[in-house]
Formats: C-alpha cells, structure tokens, sequence
C-alpha cells in the first residue's frame, strides 16, 4: 500500500504528505522484518521445545510460531497441540488458521461437541471468504462423526455454494457421507453421494481412504462402494486405480496386475507416480524384490521426495528389510534435501526415521565389530 503511494510522483505533493507515508510505512516494515527473523530462528530451533518456546515468548504477536508450534506438537501430542493452538488464539482470537487447527484438532480429539460449537462460532463471526469453507467442514465432519446424517448434506450444499470453494473440498465431504450411508446399509444413498462426490472432484476417493485408515471397521464398506462405483464409472482411472489398491490389500495379486494394467488410456499425468509406486509394490508383493526396487529407485532418483515412491520403499524396508538400511538412510537424506524448511511436520517425521536408522546402523556396526 505504502510503495504504490509513494511511488505516485511525490513532486506533486506536499513533502511533509510524502514524509508522513514513509514514516507509515516503517511499523510495517519493522513488523515485516520481526517476522522474516522469526521463521528464520524457528527453522532453527523447531526442534528444541526449549529454544521454541523462548521463541514464542519473544515473539508471541507473530501467529504463525503457534501454528507452526502446533504442528510440531502434533506429530507426538493432538492435546500439546491443542494448548499452542488456544495459548496463540489468545493472542490473535480472529486469525483463520488457528482457528481450524483448534477445530481440526478437537475432532481428532473426539470432542465432536466441543469441535461443533467452535466451528460454528467461528462462522457466526462472518469471516472473510477463504476461510469459510474450512470452518464449513468442520461443521461437517463433526456431525459425520455423531452420526447426525439428516444434518450433513445442506451443510455440503451450503458448503459448494461458498464463493471460492474448491472442488476438492466438496468431493471430500460427499464422499466420507457416502461412506457413512454405506456402514448403515444405505446403498442408494451412498451411492448417489459418490457420484455426486466423483462429479465434483477425485480427492473424495482419497478421503475414503483417510475414514477406513481412521475407522477399520469400515473397510468392508469402503471396498464395496468403490467396487460399484468402477462399474457404473468404468472410464474413471482414479476410480480403477482404487479397486487396484483393494484387491492388493485382499492378496488377489493376479487380479489387481490385471486392473492396473487395463486402466482407461491415456491416464492423467497426475496419476503417473501413482501407478508407477503400485506396479512396484505388485512385483514385491509377488517376490520379485529386487525388480520393484529398481523402479523406485528410477523414479527417486528422478524425483527424490516423490511420495508414493518413498511411501512403497519404506514399506518395503519395515516388512522386508530391504533396502538395507544404509541405502534407506541415504534416499532419506537426499529426500529431505527437498522439504520446503518451513513444512515442521514432514521435516519431523523424516526426521524421526533417519534418527532410527542411524541408530539401527550404529548397534549393527557395534555387534560386528564387538567389544
């Protein structure tokens, strides 16, 4: 704002007028500078609870450090992260992220009443526009999770009709309601949420996926309305590309290397990684190790932070031992070469395997060598 108005011939204007928009402009800057230091220093000490609380302490006007603290939190604690998250909203009680995150977490938590209330208040809030769709779904899930169905589908409704809102959110919560008709028995209900699902975008295949991880006991379901859906869907890859990933979880191998490779042609180039991960996983699966190795490590090399790929590799490595782990710590390390500094949470969990491993390697070494 301040480089537009200043940069409009200040010869035209009074000089105390263009003196008084530069001194403006200096809290902002100020601010702007606190904050660049801020995530550099976080990047820094994410890793020392410590050194990251004395962070927040210093800096507790900067919302992003308790967003970032949260998600650090969250890979071993849901409710530390919940107290950063409500510690930061005492600071800053309007800004949207935190917000979700406390609405996220308090469905993890099960507090379906609690996350319910707080979604809802903060929509009441009239919030600015993109951050309506995320408190809209948290609505959602939260009635989701108490079964409260006959209340679902207006909020999704009311969900696609938010300016902005992105096709992949409202595929997202058609598909967990038609999972969730599916687990009662309601097959034409569930059906017709899929497809409504599928119209809108792939990703509610990938939420399916995320509700069986979450709830096992609805796998059998899951499995069922994907299966119905290929065969009222039978040109849709991402729909063929689920049955395929079903069929390798029941052991029907043979079957799923002929669903992957009858796949409708020519497939999205989204899709190119994911096919590749599970042609790979089928030769392992079927004893031919070394073969599905050799893909992954074709495409890692390629793309070393590609995430099925690495998803499949370090299957392999926990099941079978293979690779070993010193090529397992190596991929590791150039994959996390890639992480964007400020993603805390996949820099964690990486974080976190390559301890293992170095500590795996370093007993090895120990036992070989001997006293």
């Amino acid at each position: 704002m301040d480089s537009q108005g200043t940069g409009r011939g200040p010869s035209r204007r009074p000089f105390f007028l263009v003196c008084l928009c530069v001194l403006a402009a200096l809290p902002a800057c100020g601010t702007a500078s606190r904050g660049a230091l801020a995530r550099q220093e976080f990047v820094q000490v994410y890793q020392d609870p410590v050194a990251l609380a004395a962070l927040r302490g210093a800096e507790p006007t900067q919302p992003f450090l308790w967003m970032e603290s949260a998600r650090v939190a969250a890979v071993s604690s849901a409710e530390e992260a919940l107290a950063l998250v409500e510690q930061g909203l005492a600071y800053h009680p309007a800004d949207p992220a935190l917000l979700t995150a406390r609405i996220e977490l308090l469905g993890g938590l099960g507090q379906y009443e609690e996350c319910l209330e707080s979604a809802r208040q903060a929509l009441s809030r009239l919030p600015l526009q993109p951050a309506r769709p995320g408190f809209r779904m948290g609505i959602i899930r939260a009635l989701l999770a108490m079964q409260r169905l006959e209340e679902v589908e207006p909020q999704i409704m009311a969900l696609g009709g938010e300016r902005g809102v992105a096709p992949a959110m409202v595929a997202d919560a058609w598909a967990r309601l038609a999972l969730s008709h599916a687990a009662l028995g309601r097959t034409e209900d569930a059906n017709r949420c899929l497809d409504a699902s599928l119209a809108q975008a792939p990703d509610g295949l990938g939420a399916l996926a995320q509700e069986t991880l979450a709830h096992p006991e609805r796998l059998a379901a899951a499995r069922s309305l994907r299966k119905a859906a290929a065969s009222r869907h039978p040109t849709d890859p991402d729909v063929g590309l689920t049955v395929v990933i079903d069929q390798m979880e029941q052991g029907l191998l043979a079957e799923a290397v002929r669903s992957l490779g009858s796949l409708p042609q020519p497939l999205p180039e989204r899709l190119a990684s994911d096919v590749l991960a599970l042609g790979a996983r089928l030769l392992i699966l079927q004893g031919q190790v070394d073969e599905g190795l050799a893909r992954l490590y074709e495409r890692l090399d390629a793309q070393p932070l590609d995430p099925p790929a690495l998803g499949v590799l370090q299957e392999t490595w926990a099941r079978l031992g293979q690779p070993g782990d010193e090529e397992m710590l190596r991929r590791l390390l150039i994959a996390r070469r890639y992480v964007d500094p400020r993603d805390a949470q996949t820099l964690g969990r990486l974080d976190a395997l390559l301890d293992e491993l170095e500590r795996r390697i370093r007993e090895n070494t120990a036992t070989v060598v001997g006293p």
